[in-house]
């Protein structure tokens, strides 16, 4: 399987498989000092298998419209810099989860749990995490829509990395109900029927989704669909030939 982050900013890259995005912070409404470091940190998987693409472009350090409890805020600073400076991975993940039970109403904690869960390939409990998020979400509207779709596709990354397709699936459907102009979710609909060899059915999700294109994270390409390793059975199909040979950005 693989996975793209958004390719503005460029990373740092603090350990394999980790990168530090110093993106600019988005316009906050609160008054919470923030820490004197880097953005926080954000993870890019990268896999061979499937063409499920996941754009993480988390850029602030906590969601804009909702401002945690002093002592989860307090864990959440000590969990970025045991990952930016002192690389320590298993301290991060206890002080996110201790910043989770400080705060259980806070999103943020969980999605941070969510990339490191997946970076440890611990694709099961990445799902939980991310569905977590989407439903303090649903209760609080603390993420921006970008943020919003991050975690979507997080969801729906994970599931299928865990080989639950089907599942997967449905998290795209729902959220192509909730934003029908967000390419992603239509392209890795398409990955999915294509990983379950519903041609006929995942050309219209990818079209829709080259239709889109232009409402892709900012600095990011369209894939080519010969390269992506869902789609590879069908090289060579006309069908298939016919309908992606003008998909090139």
């Amino acid at each position: 399987m693989s996975f793209r982050a958004q390719d503005a900013p460029k990373p740092r890259v603090l350990s394999r498989g980790t990168l530090c995005l110093s993106a600019p912070r988005e316009t906050q409404s609160v008054s919470i000092p923030r820490p004197n470091m880097a953005a926080p940190l954000k993870i890019t998987f990268r896999f061979v298998g499937f063409c499920l693409l996941l754009a993480i472009a988390w850029t602030s350090a906590f969601a804009q419209t909702y401002v945690p409890n002093k002592s989860a805020w307090n864990k959440y600073r000590e969990a970025q810099n045991a990952l930016q400076v002192r690389r320590d991975a298993s301290r991060a993940m206890k002080l996110y989860l201790e910043a989770a039970v400080a705060d259980p109403n806070w999103a943020d904690p969980h999605i941070e749990l969510a990339g490191l869960y997946g970076m440890a390939e611990k694709y099961s409990s990445a799902a939980e995490e991310w569905e977590k998020a989407r439903k303090l979400d649903d209760a609080h509207k603390q993420l921006t829509p970008q943020q919003r779709h991050n975690v979507l596709d997080g969801l729906g990354v994970s599931l299928a990395l865990d080989g639950d397709i089907d599942r997967s699936m449905a998290v795209y459907r729902d959220a192509i109900k909730e934003d029908p102009d967000y390419p992603l979710y239509h392209y890795n609909l398409a990955c999915g029927y294509a990983e379950k060899s519903d041609l006929d059915r995942a050309l219209p999700e990818l079209q829709k989704a080259w239709e889109l294109r232009d409402n892709l994270p900012s600095g990011m390409r369209f894939p080519d669909p010969h390269k992506d390793s869902s789609f590879e059975r069908y090289v060579g199909n006309q069908k298939f030939e016919d309908a992606v040979r003008n998909m090139v950005d």
